[in-house]
């Protein structure tokens, strides 16, 4: 994949792979860099710039205050974890990889109907407590909020969300990140 995109002229990639909290510790107090580092060297390597996206949330880590009917398959990577451990895992991730990592994402289609089930509050929660521990491992360190997949008008809401307008509130609170990211999926009409 790296040599695909290096031969199609890229400079720069979005990856989660082997950099999310799920996957560089699967159970607490153990971790295992390998994958991101692997990655992180052939990505530097190739003269890539990187967007890691750091959030997801693993079983053991769910805040034990969210009932059982919101945990679900499509939803549990983005169900909050415990508080402080976010902050933790992202202290950890940036101490570690520092400005090798251009842009840290925290998490990823936060309005999405099929991964989503955070509350606004909840959502701002996470996404400061994972700024903190960014800045806290590494304080030039560039954060981004997570990837929206659609933006919405008050005339042509997208009903498909969970979460309607998180998009907009999130852009309310600067405080919350560097610099603004935004992808969508599909059209740009709204």
């Amino acid at each position: 994949t790296v040599d695909a995109l290096v031969a199609a002229g890229a400079k720069f990639t979005r990856t989660d792979y082997g950099f999310m909290f799920g996957d560089v510790m699967p159970r607490p107090g153990v971790c295992d860099w390998s994958l991101a580092d692997d990655l992180l060297r052939r990505l530097r390597d190739a003269g890539l710039s990187l967007d890691i996206i750091v959030q997801s949330t693993p079983e053991w880590a769910i805040d034990p205050d969210i009932p059982p009917s919101r945990r679900g398959s499509d939803g549990q990577q983005c169900l909050p974890s415990k508080p402080g451990l976010l902050r933790d895992f992202c202290h950890a991730i940036a101490a570690r990889y520092g400005t090798q990592i251009d842009y840290y994402e925290i998490g990823n289609e936060w309005d999405l109907v099929t991964t989503n089930t955070l509350t606004h509050a909840e959502a701002v929660r996470m996404q400061r407590e994972a700024m903190e521990g960014v800045h806290a491992g590494c304080p030039e360190a560039c954060v981004t909020p997570n990837g929206w997949a659609s933006t919405s008008t008050e005339d042509t809401p997208d009903w498909s969300r969970t979460n309607p307008r998180l998009i907009e509130r999130f852009a309310e609170e600067p405080d919350l990140y560097d610099v603004w990211a935004l992808h969508c999926h599909g059209t740009f009409d709204s």
